[in-house]
């Protein structure tokens, strides 16, 4: 469960490698959160020299988007900030750039205080925030003239990190791959994530089974959906350089369609007890089977059939056995096999005694 509203740290530096760490674990559970990950992003920087009063500021950020109507949101001289820790106004305790962790929080209580804020500072400061959040005139950020969503901003995230991972400053033309990378594989995320969405409503959780047919084709209607969408995205790097991001979402919506299709499977009743059933009637039959050559003098072969008989029992009992313990899953997947290629061989054969049937009919029809 998520723990109380606070800053996450999200990069660390590694010292020895003298590089930058991106947590993306942490990351994702802000920016991945249902109800916002497909929200668009308005990114507001601060910047500034190291320990001169960042988190100072972002601190009174936060007291104003938690403002209540008519509350002086600035607050009394020794009201406590919270937020972002801080260390004498200025840096947080850890090392790294860090993100808030909900769109939407509550205030907490604790904090050092605020003091020694010069007037002239707190009447500025009660003008300028304000100005810089009003939400009728916050700027959505944009990239290559696509919206960045929630879901969008991690791939950014992803793509920019590598680039620091050196002592050096990355040069221009690595900072437009990295963004040409984000950018495609946001463009990923999103057709993806549209194709799960539509399936989830046909045949996902607790839905009841659907038909193999009819699930195929609403797969194949959903997959060019999400096709479509990629192709229609604006996208930067060029058609070659864009095509390897599309054959990376083609393969992760297979994937995606194999295990929907088992999950879809595995709620078919009669598909849970095909095996059983397969082996029961084999084991009726040939029992029958080997009555009627005994009795009529082929001892050799009804022993053959009785020894099948045999085998097919011990079959039914394994495969119990490995439902029930989930252990040796090999050797209950080949029996599964085994009663899968029985079925189909019968069904093939009484086909075309069907058909040889009909045939017959009509001809004596005709005649």
């Amino acid at each position: 469960m998520r723990g109380d509203p606070g800053p996450v740290q999200i990069v660390t530096v590694n010292k020895e490698d003298h590089s930058f760490d991106l947590d993306t674990e942490a990351l994702s559970r802000i920016l991945l959160t249902p109800e916002v990950r497909d929200k668009d992003v308005v990114v507001v920087s601060v910047a500034g020299a190291f320990r001169k009063g960042k988190s100072f500021f972002l601190d009174f950020m936060l007291r104003y988007m938690y403002r209540k109507p008519g509350q002086d949101w600035l607050g009394q001289e020794n009201e406590p900030l919270t937020g972002f820790s801080w260390r004498g106004g200025s840096e947080p305790e850890t090392t790294g750039i860090q993100l808030w962790s909900e769109v939407f929080i509550v205030r907490k209580k604790d904090g050092s205080e605020v003091t020694n804020v010069a007037p002239e500072f707190k009447e500025q400061l009660h003008e300028l925030i304000p100005n810089l959040l009003k939400t009728d005139e916050l700027a959505v950020k944009e990239i290559n003239g696509n919206k960045v969503t929630c879901r969008g901003l991690l791939e950014y995230f992803k793509a920019y990190i590598k680039i620091y991972q050196g002592e050096d400053l990355p040069h221009p033309k690595s900072m437009l791959e990295a963004t040409a990378e984000a950018n495609n594989l946001a463009a990923v995320a999103s057709a993806k994530d549209q194709y799960y969405k539509n399936m989830e409503k046909v045949c996902g959780g607790d839905l009841p089974y659907v038909a193999p047919d009819s699930l195929e084709e609403k797969h194949h209607f959903f997959l060019q959906e999400a096709l479509h969408l990629f192709s229609s995205t604006k996208k930067m790097g060029g058609r070659d350089f864009c095509y390897r991001y599309q054959e990376q979402l083609e393969g992760e919506l297979k994937e995606l369609w194999e295990s929907l299709s088992k999950h879809n499977e595995s709620k078919n009743v009669f598909s849970a007890f095909r095996t059983p059933a397969v082996l029961f009637v084999l084991v009726c039959l040939l029992y029958v089977l080997s009555g009627i050559l005994f009795f009529i003098g082929l001892e050799t072969i009804s022993f053959a059939c009785d020894c099948v008989v045999g085998l097919a029992m011990i079959a039914m009992l394994t495969w119990a056995f490995i439902r029930y313990s989930g252990q040796y899953r090999e050797v209950g997947s080949a029996i599964d096999q085994a009663a899968g290629v029985i079925l189909e061989q019968a069904t093939d054969v009484l086909n075309k005694t069907r058909s040889q049937g009909q045939v017959a009919a009509q001809q004596k029809k005709t005649r």
